[in-house]
């Protein structure tokens, strides 16, 4: 009787410690799609099922409550969640009640990206000799980063087969002592000039080289009121990286690339 006993004793704890868990979030206005990494799937992001607009579920069986995670609002780790500041996120346990993510990195648009390459292409500070990039996403460096190809004034870096990057710019002698803050979720190819007055590092979005068959920015654009039009076919890309040419007709005040389908680029200011 007491071999029997103490079998249902060990069968009853191997069920709970195999017991499913289900996990629910509460994310911000704007979110398009919610995933979850943690230590029962290696930290992979795993789709969760939408119940609302603000609202997302999933049911993992081999989680337990000590299992260790974070939420993304995309499949990569460019779209990890952070603090309300900007913060970083200390991993996160089990809550009954359920979790609430106060901001993302970057949101995910499931209709504005594809898989593909990303080039990324710096014109460095007068006072840096080289530069480096250090990136995290759909592929990740070691801190401090990688040193970029130089090509001329340019220094630059592909990323092949991508949907999204973030990178840092560091200085490529000394790399880590000097730096650009983060670049988020990068999902298109993007140019930029970086300065360094001594005290900060600041960088900017600027027009891309053309190279090979030579491409010329033909249209005339106009950029009021929400709205950018140009009498020539085009696609509009925040200083992100992201095509938010969806958005055309209620885009917030600021700086837009315009693209056109022969590949020329220009910097509009949307006022």
């Amino acid at each position: 009787m007491k071999k029997i006993l103490l079998s249902l004793v060990a069968l009853f704890a191997t069920v709970s410690l195999v017991s499913a868990l289900t996990y629910n979030v509460t994310v911000p206005a704007g979110t398009n799609e919610c995933y979850i990494a943690g230590e029962f799937n290696g930290w992979s992001q795993a789709k969760m099922t939408k119940v609302t607009e603000t609202t997302y579920t999933i049911t993992i069986d081999d989680a337990t409550e000590t299992s260790k995670y974070k939420y993304c609002s995309g499949p990569s780790w460019a779209f990890v969640e952070q603090t309300a500041g900007g913060g970083d996120v200390t991993d996160r346990t089990y809550v009954p009640e359920g979790d609430i993510v106060e901001k993302w990195a970057a949101v995910y648009d499931p209709n504005a990206v594809g898989s593909g390459d990303i080039v990324i292409k710096a014109k460095k500070p007068a006072s840096w000799s080289a530069m480096s990039i250090h990136f995290w996403g759909d592929a990740s460096s070691s801190w401090p980063g990688e040193a970029m190809t130089q090509e001329g004034d340019w220094y630059v870096k592909t990323f092949s087969s991508v949907t999204a990057i973030s990178i840092i710019f560091t200085d490529g002698v000394n790399p880590g002592t000097r730096q650009t803050e983060n670049i988020n979720a990068l999902t298109a190819s993007t140019c930029y000039e970086v300065s360094d007055d001594g005290t900060t590092v600041s960088y900017q979005v600027v027009t891309c080289p053309v190279t090979g068959i030579q491409s010329t920015f033909d249209a005339a654009v106009v950029a009021a009121n929400g709205t950018i039009s140009a009498d020539a076919d085009f696609s509009i890309i925040n200083l992100a990286g992201v095509d938010v040419t969806a958005q055309n007709g209620s885009l917030a005040a600021g700086a837009y690339i315009v693209k056109l389908a022969n590949g020329a680029a220009q910097v509009v200011t949307l006022k």
